[in-house]
């Protein structure tokens, strides 16, 4: 008995299930401790599906007192050179059959002197191995008792099998995470470490994941232990996912690093909480990187409050500065318009003072023709001939003054008109055809002088509702503008001016001379305030400059400029017929 005992022990070296079964059966029959007394074997077959071979391990029990134990691989394509085995395993339905019937149809050789019994060992259709006895034939087993012994053994060999297959996928399983670049480890439910990766074992200071069985954090992680054993409670009483959170890990060496941890619970099929399983990352360096970006957002925060500082004190200097400019630009754009209405009396004065002079003339010629009628009369020597052609004289004297007269006091109206829109501005309903022709008027001195014609096309029923006073300003402007750079020899030159509806909202003006043109960066520059070709000769650059700001914003309309040197210019102006 204790030595088929020590075999059983031997067959269950792994602690495979456990022992006290096959013990217990052994002493609940006692008459079968001299009947097993004689050779006798059991053979475990093992299938390692990764290797494709069968594992047979034999157990041999002799008389002499001794128990053997043999391991033997056999590849699959090497099952033909085991009849007996490949016999057993191919014809495993029909040995379940015979395995059915009373034990004697088990013998396989018959000697003089007794048998060699073999018995096939099958659990759930499963071979787990088989029986081998020699036994002299006046000590033949009863089949009822060795059916009890095999179906003990077929157990036993069946817990040992799943075992083996249980402890090679958990070494495949092994093997994958310790590929892992995370850390793995799982713990049953009084946070006792019941295995690991290789990366987490390293960092508890193991060589190798089956060191820390059974241990701790208590053991190799102190300072945080209470941290990670409230953790696993948490997660295993309320059955919840702690995902993606932060804490230390201070290792033996003294160093901290800091994790990125997840922890699930291990639910049993009976569902009930029988662990935990745990990663997580080393994210050390990440921190690191976020101190860092975290300083350095610090300091730029202070640089960019000191920088803030510095530019609001430059923006308000240069707002002063800029307030200054528009003053001394305003100053200086209503230096401009004094000067141009100042030129605009000078020029009417010199046109009024034409027609002044004749009437004067003409006045003192009928003073001197009433004088002379007069004394012919009281010398009596008034013939009807003499009378007739003093009255013809006077006649043609009176109209004369009439017609000079009233040729001044025509130009002296459209100054006034021009010169009153000019200095106090209001919007109102505007001629175009007659408005444009009496600003014109008021310009014919400087026109004269410089042998310009000016040419119109507007049609008399253009009118639009606008400032009067901005829009006479640029037609003075462009006027003077052109005789002075497009004509600068005071060559015969034309400037027309067309005018056209563009729809019902807006009008178009042209305003074109035949010129000596510009180059494309001056054209470029035309608007620009201060800018001047002729500033030695007295050019302020602010004509076109006012010209378009009057267009663009007192008007809210649109100019443009287009020129080729040697051909001309042609600025245009699109205005709303309306402002409102």
């Amino acid at each position: 008995m204790d030595k088929l005992s020590s075999l059983i022990q031997n067959l269950l070296q792994d602690g495979l299930s456990e022992p006290v079964r096959f013990s217990g059966f052994l002493n609940s029959q006692p008459e079968l401790s001299e009947t097993i007394e004689l050779p006798f074997a059991i053979v475990a077959i093992d299938k390692d599906e990764a290797n494709d071979e069968y594992n047979l391990t034999g157990f041999s029990f002799l008389t002499d007192d001794s128990v053997v134990t043999n391991r033997l691989a056999v590849k699959t394509d090497e099952m033909s050179d085991w009849p007996l085995l490949h016999s057993l395993i191919e014809n495993l339905p029909k040995q379940l059959e015979v395995n059915s019937k009373d034990w004697p149809a088990g013998i396989v050789e018959q000697f003089w002197s007794g048998a060699l019994y073999l018995n096939t060992l099958v659990i759930e259709q499963s071979l787990v191995g088989f029986i081998l006895s020699l036994q002299q034939l006046e000590q033949v087993l009863t089949a009822e008792k060795f059916k009890q012994i095999s179906q003990t053994v077929s157990w036993l060999l069946l817990n040992r099998q799943r075992h083996l297959q249980l402890k090679t996928q958990m070494k495949a399983y092994q093997q994958v995470i310790d590929l892992m670049p995370q850390r793995v480890f799982w713990k049953n439910r009084k946070s006792v470490y019941m295995g690991s990766n290789h990366a987490f074992a390293k960092d508890a200071g193991f060589e190798s994941p089956h060191e820390l069985v059974g241990l701790t954090d208590y053991d190799f992680f102190p300072e945080q232990a209470e941290l990670y054993r409230g953790d696993d409670a948490k997660t295993m009483n309320e059955r919840i996912h702690l995902i993606n959170f932060e804490e230390p890990q201070t290792h033996k060496s003294g160093e901290t690093i800091w994790l990125r941890t997840s922890k699930r619970p291990i639910v049993s099929p009976t569902d009930q909480v029988v662990g935990i399983v745990g990663t997580y990352d080393d994210i050390s360096q990440l921190k690191q990187v976020q101190h860092d970006l975290h300083q350095a957002n610090e300091q730029l925060e202070q640089r960019v409050e000191e920088r803030t500082k510095a530019l609001t004190e430059s923006n308000e200097r240069l707002l002063t500065t800029l307030s200054d400019l528009r003053q001394a630009q305003q100053h200086l754009i209503e230096s401009e318009k004094m000067a141009a209405l100042g030129g605009l009396v000078a020029g009417i004065a010199h046109e009024v003072n034409t027609p002044i002079g004749i009437s004067v003339t003409a006045a003192s010629h009928i003073i001197e023709l009433v004088e002379d009628l007069s004394k012919q009369m009281q010398g009596g020597t008034l013939s009807k001939k003499s009378f007739a052609t003093c009255m013809n004289n006077l006649a043609n004297a009176s109209s004369m003054v009439l017609k000079n007269l009233s040729r001044a006091s025509e130009q002296i109206s459209n100054f006034k008109l021009v010169a009153v829109d000019q200095s106090h501005d209001e919007q109102r309903k505007v001629e175009l055809a007659k408005y444009i022709d009496h600003v014109l008027d008021t310009l014919t001195p400087i026109v004269k002088r410089h042998h310009i014609q000016i040419i119109t096309a507007i049609s008399d029923d253009i009118s639009i509702q606008t400032y009067p006073g901005a829009l006479a300003q640029i037609v003075s402007n462009l006027v003077e503008n052109a005789i002075k750079h497009a004509f600068p020899s005071d060559n015969l030159g034309i400037i027309a001016i067309c005018v056209h509806a563009l729809g019902e909202q807006h009008i178009e003006i042209t305003f074109s001379d035949d010129g000596v043109g510009m180059c494309d960066d001056t054209r470029k520059k035309i608007f620009e305030p201060f800018y001047t070709t002729k500033r030695g000769d007295g050019g302020s650059g602010l004509g076109m400059h006012i010209v378009y700001n009057l267009v663009t914003q007192k008007l809210r309309g649109e100019i443009s400029c287009q020129s080729i040197q040697g051909c001309g210019t042609q600025f245009k102006l699109v205005l709303p017929g309306y402002l409102g």
